[in-house]
């Protein structure tokens, strides 16, 4: 059984597609012989940085209507590029409306059963059904926000309600880092109230407007300092659910604790 995480921004452009898309390149490249799904559980397609995919929630919704989902079926016609799964979200109008959580959850069980990760791109509306799902589904949530005051308002009125609902245990990610930002990493875990271990900073990429402009991840360019922030968080997921491989056999054991870095 792979394990579920999810990318969920405290609000729009705080960089939760690039941060979930990197990771699962970085997964996929770093650690050969998983075999990585990325999914949008949100109302946009993804493509935007990854724009040859073949399938989509729009493609899938019937299967979870019928709970028909074949897994394996469908997760192996999602096929990106090696190892690396994609599927997109749906991103036609008033397609939030004909959604509910539990097909989110039906359906991120389903691939569970044939990856060994399942990476979600949440975006940042809690209120779009899918997305929901996917938070109720995930092992681990990676909440995203940046430097700036309102998204930090936003994640200290969002928090308390993620408690509430019993949401997973979660980390912190603080994207587009600039070193000169009054939001440092040390304040930004203060201010959070959380362990500065369970924050992870990545810095701003000098290729942001090419990878929209070229539609590519900012993973891709190969930028040194960025690579090695969203490494280290594909490693605190391989590290957290410790994937043993021996001949053969791939298990997955929760550790009883694990520590973020940045």
């Amino acid at each position: 059984m792979g394990r579920i995480v999810t990318f969920h921004g405290t609000d729009h452009k705080a960089g939760v597609s690039q941060t979930a898309l990197g990771t699962a390149e970085s997964l996929a490249e770093n650690y050969p012989y998983l075999k990585i799904l990325l999914v949008h559980t949100e109302g946009r397609s993804g493509r935007e940085y990854a724009p040859n995919l073949r399938e989509s929630l729009e493609t899938v919704r019937p299967y979870l209507l019928d709970r028909v989902l074949d897994g394996e079926e469908i997760g192996d016609k999602a096929q990106y590029k090696g190892n690396l799964y994609v599927i997109g979200g749906d991103e036609n109008p008033g397609s939030a409306e004909i959604y509910l959580p539990d097909m989110a959850e039906y359906m991120l069980d389903a691939f569970a059963d044939c990856f060994d990760v399942v990476v979600c791109d949440s975006g940042s509306e809690i209120e779009h059904a899918m997305a929901l799902g996917a938070l109720f589904s995930s092992d681990r949530i990676y909440h995203v926000l940046t430097q700036s005051e309102l998204y930090f308002r936003r994640a200290e009125m969002l928090l308390p309600l993620y408690a509430k609902l019993g949401l997973s245990e979660g980390r912190f990610v603080l994207c587009k880092c600039d070193k000169n930002s009054p939001f440092s990493p040390s304040y930004s875990a203060k201010r959070l109230q959380i362990d500065p271990g369970e924050l992870f900073s990545v810095r701003v990429s000098r290729k942001g407007s090419d990878a929209e402009i070229e539609g590519k991840s900012l993973y891709s360019y190969r930028e040194g300092p960025y690579r090695r922030d969203i490494d280290a968080i594909a490693e605190d997921i391989v590290r957290t659910f410790e994937l043993v491989k021996g001949g053969k056999e791939r298990k997955w054991l929760r550790k009883s604790s694990a520590s973020a870095r940045f």
